[in-house]
């Protein structure tokens, strides 16, 4: 099974749930990766985010991004999206994948982007994740 992360810059939301899930599951046989609607690739995690993962012992410092037309490329299993503008943008791509493609919070929220803002405000969006 192959999950996907979509956020919009690949940087700080969806590099920290990939990190977490693979963190949490290591040996469940699943692939886990992430990438940007923003059309950004081979940029690093933002180093808040890097930051906050470290207090929790998971490491992003060799992340890259990754857009995600080059991510779709291989169908996921699941694609878990950060905010309704991310499923909105997957499903114009693909509205054939509807089933897999969805809100990475059960209860519909949208998990608000912490780029440019404090580490309390990127913990906040980790510990959503």
């Amino acid at each position: 099974m192959r999950v996907l992360f979509v956020c919009t810059g690949n940087i700080c939301r969806s590099p920290m749930a990939e990190a977490l899930a693979a963190s949490r599951y290591p040996a469940s046989g699943v692939t886990f990766s992430s990438a940007a609607t923003g059309g950004l690739s081979g940029y690093p995690a933002s180093e808040p985010a890097r930051r906050v993962m470290d207090e929790i012992g998971v490491d992003l410092s060799e992340h890259r991004s990754l857009d995600v037309l080059t991510a779709i490329a291989e169908p996921p299993d699941l694609i878990y999206c950060m905010t309704d503008g991310h499923r909105d943008r997957l499903l114009a791509l693909r509205p054939e994948w509807s089933a897999r493609i969805l809100l990475l919070d059960p209860n519909g929220r949208s998990i608000a982007d912490p780029y440019g803002l404090d580490d309390a405000t990127y913990r906040r969006a980790r510990d959503e994740i």
